[in-house]
């Protein structure tokens, strides 16, 4: 009989527990979270896919979303239907909700991940620990169900990868073809991970031919698959998306590094610099020594299939952003799935260290001081904590460029006031108007600047200050993000 490993129980049981704790924590802070801007436009996307495929809609009507995966979308809004007598802060709430689960899912199959790659339970659920605490990652998981969905839909295509390249199991390399599929139809760049996936096979099978073939023929079918309007233009939609995404046609001035950039500008360290800030430092400094490792065993020709991997995941993107500087959207939340070979990598090397007790120990109290960062911010999705970003000035980069504070500045305000005539010149506020209560709701109207009472005033290129008409201010004194001021 094989007895489990003990210490490997342990790991687990400590893993479970936080598990828990993080996910009472999630759904406990997720009222402080607002709608984002692009709420109803992504929610829209699944009403219309899944009237298509009911056979309520017309090919037309779904060209309107063509450039738009709905894998995500479609089955949030067949979700909806189940409530459908409900209030639409209700049906929100269920998004965000069901949007939130799957990333707690993805934690469990990244501690799973990390566990195959280093043989060493101890170190992935540290790294683990510190990827779950990312306030950026943590905050997107309530309200992002593009690029949090795609984040874990690569998640679960590269755990059934490595399955494949470890045992060798051929179920698991179909499971992958088809998770990395569905996750490339949410965003284009999950092209790169498939090519990351290929090239490994090739060097990792001495017979590669049919399973490379099996893999991509059935991860463009998974493409097709859940891309509803594919279904009927098949070669000519795929072209038409592979031109609309690279030309990434972000219509909006983006703040970065202290600098206003214009539409259609790309800029070569954007990617690079906003990963960096988005990272703990800690985390930074094992994947570098990963990296530069790995590196090294390539050129010497001694690497693990492991190392392979891990570093194509991050190179090959990282590479094409740089040299073709496409748009990019603000804050790089599009690039947020090059985190994980970050955090991969890293866990490679806490493992390698782990029987240094010096090395060991500094590392996890770095990284255990680090996840103090999520409690302290609240998973505010507009904070860098990186000590990095102190090398500009207050108003380098864009703050809660999706209004989602709104949502507790309107509370705020209710507290104070029976009714509420606010005037804000970013009607995406609406969104977060939905997710107020039905009589919160009646009590607040919008208006033109000169008839409201009171204003929200977001930071959008200019720095925020303070007056004597400012109710309430939302960040650091030095650098506030939203501003509540009464009209009259």
């Amino acid at each position: 009989m094989i007895r489990a490993n003990p210490k490997s129980q342990n790991w687990n049981t400590f893993f479970g527990v936080f598990l828990l704790i993080y996910t009472v924590y999630g759904f406990w802070c997720m009222p402080s979270f607002g709608s984002p801007t692009d709420e109803f436009t992504q929610r829209a996307i699944g009403t219309e896919n899944a009237r298509f495929i009911a056979g309520h809609s017309s090919l037309e009507k779904l060209s309107e979303h063509q450039f738009f995966g709905p894998i995500v979308e479609t089955p949030l809004y067949l979700l909806e239907q189940l409530i459908y007598t409900k209030d639409i802060s209700t049906k929100i709430y269920l998004r965000h909700s069901v949007l939130f689960a799957l990333f707690i899912s993805a934690l469990i199959v990244f501690f799973k991940l990390l566990k195959g790659l280093t043989k060493n339970d101890g170190a992935s659920f540290f790294i683990t620990l510190v990827f779950a605490c990312n306030p950026r990652l943590f905050a997107h998981a309530h309200y992002n169900s593009k690029d949090t969905a795609f984040l874990c839909f690569v998640l679960f295509g590269l755990y059934c990868f490595v399955q494949f390249i470890q045992h060798k199991n051929f179920t698991s390399l179909l499971l992958a073809a088809v998770w990395l599929g569905a996750a490339t139809s949410i965003r284009l760049a999950g092209a790169f991970i498939l090519m990351a996936c290929i090239s490994t096979l090739a060097f990792s099978l001495k017979s590669y031919g049919k399973p490379i073939l099996y893999f991509c023929m059935l991860s463009l079918l998974a493409f097709i698959a859940s891309f509803p309007y594919l279904w009927i233009h098949p070669l000519e939609g795929i072209g038409q998306l592979i031109i609309y995404t690279t030309q990434n046609p972000y219509p909006w001035k983006v703040l970065f590094a202290g600098k206003i950039h214009l539409v259609g500008y790309g800029l070569w360290y954007y990617v690079p610099l906003s990963l960096a800030l988005s990272s703990a430092i800690i985390i930074l400094a094992l994947f570098l020594i990963f990296f530069i490792r790995a590196l090294r065993s390539i050129a010497r020709k001694n690497f693990s299939i492991e190392q392979l991997l891990i570093l194509q995941l991050f190179a090959l993107p990282l590479l094409y952003f740089m040299i073709t500087q496409p748009v990019f959207y603000n804050m790089g939340r599009h690039t947020q799935f090059m985190l994980i070979p970050v955090y991969l990598g890293a866990g490679m090397i806490l493992s390698a260290v782990w029987s240094n007790k010096i090395a060991k120990n500094t590392v996890l109290g770095i990284i255990a001081l680090t996840c103090f960062a999520l409690p302290v911010h609240k998973g505010n999705e507009m904070v860098y904590f990186n000590g990095i970003k102190s090398f500009w000035k207050p108003y380098s980069f864009e703050l809660d460029y999706w209004t989602l504070s709104a949502k507790r500045a309107m509370q705020d305000l209710l507290k104070k006031e029976k009714i509420i005539s606010l005037y804000c010149f970013d009607r995406a506020v609406e969104n977060s108007i939905d997710m107020l209560s039905p009589i919160e709701r009646e009590r607040i109207s919008l208006n033109v600047k000169d008839s409201a009472d009171f204003e929200l005033v977001f930071f959008r290129e200019t720095p925020l200050q303070v007056n004597e008409k400012t109710i309430f201010a939302y960040g650091s004194k030095k650098e506030p993000y939203l501003l509540v001021n009464r009209l009259r």
